[in-house]
C-alpha cells in the first residue's frame, strides 16, 4: 500500500481512522464527508438543536404534536453530519488543526460541489505526499497536537460558556 486516503463522517469512523493512519509508516490524509446543511421552517434555520427544542416545547404544551413533527422533519434536510459543533465536526476542525485534512475542508457541506473538489484536491496531496515520502509522524508533533486542543479548547468554551 502506498498511501491512505480516509473519508469519516461520525465520531466513532473518524476516530478509528485517525487512530490508524497515526501510528503508519504510509503518507496518509482524512478527508470529512461534510456537515449537514440546516433546515428550514417558517423562515426559521433549524439544527439539530431545533428538533431537541422543540421536543421540549411539545413537552411543555407551547407546540402542538403537528409543530414538532414538522421541526423534526424539517431539521435535517439532507446528507451530513450534524450541523452544529457536535462531535463530528469537532473533530474534523481538530484534524484540520493537526494538518492531517486540507484547510478549511471541516467548514464544507456535504453535499456542496466544494466537498468534491476538497476530496480531489486531497487525493492530489496524498499523490505528493507519497512521492515525497510525507508520513502522519512527519505531521502529528507535539505543536499540531497542541493546535487540535486549541481548536477543541475554544469549540467548548464558545459552547459551555455564557458572557
Amino acid at each position: 500500500m502506498d498511501g491512505v486516503l480516509a473519508i469519516g463522517g461520525w465520531d466513532k469512523n473518524m476516530s478509528g481512522a485517525m487512530i490508524a493512519i497515526a501510528p503508519m509508516n504510509i503518507p496518509a490524509i482524512f478527508v470529512y464527508g461534510g456537515t449537514i446543511k440546516p433546515g428550514n421552517y417558517n423562515g426559521k434555520d433549524l439544527t439539530i438543536v431545533s428538533a431537541f427544542e422543540a421536543v421540549g416545547e411539545y413537552s411543555a404544551g407551547k407546540i402542538d404534536e403537528t409543530e414538532l413533527a414538522e421541526v423534526e422533519r424539517r431539521a435535517y434536510p439532507g446528507a451530513g453530519s450534524c450541523g452544529g459543533m457536535d462531535t463530528a465536526n469537532t473533530m474534523s476542525s481538530a484534524f484540520e488543526a493537526m494538518g492531517m485534512s486540507l484547510m478549511y475542508s471541516s467548514t464544507m457541506a456535504a453535499e456542496d460541489g466544494e466537498k468534491a473538489d476538497s476530496t480531489e484536491k486531497s487525493a492530489h496531496v496524498l499523490v505528493e505526499a507519497i512521492r515525497k515520502q510525507i508520513i502522519p509522524r512527519q505531521i502529528i508533533t507535539r505543536k499540531a497536537m497542541e493546535n487540535a486542543i486549541s481548536v477543541i479548547f475554544w469549540v467548548i468554551l464558545m459552547q459551555y460558556c455564557t458572557y
